[in-house]
């Protein structure tokens, strides 16, 4: 059906672990994180979709978010060493 997501929630969380495993430092936004992290994935992707995968990382303590003064909610690994 045209216009149908692509992919579930949880099979965007699972890319989002393999963008992890290969860029562990990596963190960002959400419009950063469905444009770069998910870039290679081929067909349509749902806003609100990434954002339930994210929360199921969040959950699982996969990933954690922080909110940056004067700016959007921050995405990052939990293995991720801050500087």
């Amino acid at each position: 059906m045209p216009g149908k997501p692509t992919y579930t929630p949880a099979e965007l969380a699972y890319q989002i672990e393999i963008y992890l495993s290969r860029n562990p430092d990596a963190a960002d936004t959400l419009e950063g994180v469905t444009r770069w992290w998910l870039q290679d994935l081929p067909g349509r992707i749902c806003r609100q979709d990434v954002v339930t995968a994210l929360k199921l990382l969040e959950d699982q303590k996969e990933i954690r978010t922080y909110l940056v003064p004067g700016s959007n909610r921050i995405y990052e690994n939990c293995n991720r060493i801050r500087h």
